[in-house]
């Protein structure tokens, strides 16, 4: 719960991490890297504020990149390992990350992943010859995501080795390789990782005897649990329990040392949008016009598409009339499609209300743009005593800086 005072004070619109919230994901992830012998990443595809890398490396191991910019920022900011996975590199990726490692006395452990026996084949022994520990993402080739966009192994798909590959290739291509790596989730359960495990083991599980190390990917909801996050709409709680006999039953066949490379989990409930409202237009619902957009600033709510969660609210998507305090809420572009959801409040709204959206840390810096130039949000930080610190504010010459 944000302080009234607080909120009043803060720049619209505003991301606000709340450093609490964050904390007691940290803790928790810490404690299973732990009790599990785990190496736990940050995917910066997710969250990637390098001010708060000191709090975050004092939990994880490391991060996870998915180019060489994020690569970049992670050797530059925050520390610890350093895994890069990509769909393709170029020439020039390879130029620029060489240079960047070798311009460090002491460069942190860096692994790189090839997605494909072609990427493998044309880089694979100068990373090796430079130092670097080279892994194969590999597919296995069973969808278990719930949306077929952000399924990697659904049909078709580019992202990662399919088995019948590596089945036509020579004895000895795979020679210097230390680890396979394999991302199937999205915000996913430990059941999933069951099924996931039992596919990979299926296809790949040959090859496991002679690899130092194994990544199950990003998409586990590991913090996805009611007593950490009371505020959020969460159904069922993460399985830790299951989650332990998994990697204990894993090890067990194959002493490889694991990773996970959790992106929402190390940021679930930990962040929300802070929009104010300008208009309020009368039409079959009252419809809200905020300094905020889904579009600009939230873009998963139009492509997953969700309807994200609001402090003092519910959504609100029955027939029949509408309860008192009914809203439509809708972003400040020419988007006609730039829609939040319809929520049903518990005070009124008026114009210079604030509006808080929950659960809204990740997948939204990292993916906002400027569409109509419309403003960034400014990042803010919110103390456990309330306190709110702006750490980051946009105007016109980001805008303008992005352009030619």
């Amino acid at each position: 719960m944000i302080p009234p005072r607080t909120l009043a004070g803060l720049p619209s619109p505003c991301y606000l991490i709340d450093l609490a919230a964050l904390r007691r994901n940290l803790e928790l992830l810490g404690r299973l890297r732990r009790e599990l012998d785990l190496k736990i990443l940050l995917a910066l595809k997710s969250f990637a504020c390098w001010r708060l890398a000191p709090i975050i490396l004092r939990h994880l191991d490391g991060v996870n990149a998915a180019s060489i910019h994020e690569a970049r920022l992670g050797l530059a900011e925050f520390g610890g390992e350093v895994h890069l996975t990509a769909p393709a590199y170029s020439r020039a990726d390879m130029d620029e990350l060489f240079g960047r490692l070798a311009a460090r006395p002491e460069p942190p452990p860096f692994y790189l992943v090839f997605n494909s026996l072609s990427q493998w084949r044309r880089y694979g022994r100068e990373c090796r010859d430079r130092g670097l520990r080279c892994g194969l993402r590999v597919n296995p080739e069973r969808p278990l995501g719930r949306m077929p966009i952000y399924d990697p192994s659904r049909p078709g798909s580019r992202l990662g080795v399919i088995r019948a590959e590596l089945d036509a290739i020579a004895p000895g291509e795979l020679e210097g390789l230390t680890g396979l790596h394999f991302h199937v989730l999205c915000e996913q359960g430990a059941d999933a990782l069951a099924l996931a495990l039992e596919a990979f083991e299926e296809k790949f599980g040959h090859l496991l005897s002679r690899m130092e190390w194994v990544n199950f990917g990003g998409g586990h909801h590991l913090t996805r649990l009611r007593g950490l996050h009371p505020e959020l709409p969460i159904e069922e709680d993460y399985d830790l329990e299951l989650l332990g006999r998994l990697v204990r039953d894993f090890r067990a066949r194959h002493p490889l040392r694991i990773y996970l490379e959790p992106g929402e989990a190390v940021t679930l409930g930990a962040g929300c949008l802070v929009a104010t409202v300008l208009d309020i237009v009368e039409r079959d619902l009252p419809t809200v016009i905020l300094d905020a957009s889904a579009e600009a600033h939230m873009p998963d709510v139009i492509e997953a598409p969700y309807t994200p969660p609001v402090a003092g609210a519910r959504p609100w998507c029955a027939d029949g009339p509408a309860p008192a305090n009914t809203y439509r809420l809708t972003g400040n572009t020419c988007l006609a499609g730039d829609v939040i959801g319809t929520y049903v409040f518990e005070e009124p709204l008026a114009i210079g209300s604030k509006v808080v959206f929950q659960d809204q840390a990740y997948y939204t810096m990292v993916k906002n743009n400027t569409f109509n130039g419309i403003n960034l949000p400014a990042i803010a930080l919110l103390y456990e005593d309330g306190f709110a610190e702006t750490i980051r504010q946009f105007g016109y010459e980001d805008y303008r800086s992005r352009l030619s």
